[in-house]
């Protein structure tokens, strides 16, 4: 099954945000309706590397 996109996963010290659907294996806590990645824009992608986010209940 697919991951959707947006989905915030972790796996051991490491965490993701899964950009577009795609296959996952990581323990999945969460989703946001933030696009993150639109190839129009300038960068493309709305986090870089090293960028902190905070997680909150919804």
């Amino acid at each position: 099954p697919r991951v959707p996109a947006g989905s915030v996963a972790l796996a051991g010290p490491y965490a993701g945000i899964y950009p577009g659907p795609s296959p996952g294996g990581w323990l999945l806590v969460g989703r946001t309706g933030l696009p993150l990645f639109d190839v129009t824009a300038d960068p493309p992608t709305r986090l870089t590397p090293g960028t902190h986010v905070r997680l909150v209940p919804a």
